[in-house]
């Protein structure tokens, strides 16, 4: 039986798109993906740059939580993308340790 790999049957466009709704439906559709794992794996090797792949986003060659968004960033900038980090190191592990 083939199951079904969800950007191989799916629109491509939608997961290399810039509208946050759209990138949030790609992530979705990654989560039951069979492939997920050597996806996120090979994306993360090759440094991709941009682009859903294995259910997380990459920019500029690194995984990140969301795109950013316009207007002036907070105060406490540095403090919320450090935090952002381990956030995305620990998605990223459980991806990669699941079996």
């Amino acid at each position: 039986m083939t199951v079904a790999i969800p950007c191989a049957t799916g629109p491509a466009d939608l997961w290399f798109s810039d509208v946050a709704d759209e990138i949030d439906r790609a992530r979705a559709l990654c989560v039951d993906c069979p492939m997920r794992r050597e996806c996120l794996r090979g994306a993360l090797e090759r440094a991709e740059t941009c682009g859903v792949w294995g259910g997380e986003l990459f920019l500029a060659g690194l995984p990140v939580p969301s795109p950013k968004r316009n207007g002036r960033p907070p105060k406490n900038a540095a403090v919320l993308d450090a935090q952002l980090q381990v956030q995305m190191r620990h998605r990223i592990d459980a991806v990669l340790m699941s079996v």
